[in-house]
């Protein structure tokens, strides 16, 4: 299984991530892996017990990645130097993946819904502009966090 081979995962991790995110027993092997490197590697997180409490694997690595840029773009987020330190207090691995969209735009990006589904929609357009072949890795539609794109 990629999550304890590939992502180094312990056994209880693994039982933990079933029970909370049953539907990644039938997801794509690729797609889990993309999501892990995408935080380990590119937001530079590398704790997987964070990443097990913020229920990554429930969501598909597109909506982990535009709420990273979000909040990077907000200078909310610092990537981690090698020593693991910022500038600034980082939100939680679970705040910045996990609330609803409500709770992430008022208490971690400190924004309204409004605005951050204008940055959704600009970031849809941004990351894949002829809109004419999306993959589910890579997009998704939470109607959540997309009630007021229309």
């Amino acid at each position: 299984m990629t999550l304890k081979e590939k992502c180094t995962f312990t056994s209880e991790h693994v039982k933990q991530i079933v029970q909370t995110s049953p539907t990644v027993l039938n997801e794509n092997p690729d797609k889990i892996l993309l999501k892990f490197q995408y935080v380990y590697f590119k937001m530079n997180l590398t704790n997987l017990d964070n990443m097990v409490k913020a229920r990554l694997f429930k969501h598909n690595v597109y909506h982990v990645r535009r709420r990273h840029v979000f909040l990077e773009r907000l200078g909310l987020f610092e990537r981690p130097d090698k020593k693991g330190l910022t500038r600034i207090t980082n939100p939680s691995l679970r705040a910045i993946i996990d609330f609803p969209a409500q709770r992430f735009a008022k208490t971690v990006a400190k924004t309204t819904l409004e605005d951050y589904d204008m940055f959704a929609k600009s970031f849809r357009k941004e990351d894949n502009p002829d809109e004419s072949d999306t993959d589910d890795a890579f997009h998704d539609d939470d109607d959540d966090e997309m009630e007021y794109i229309k």
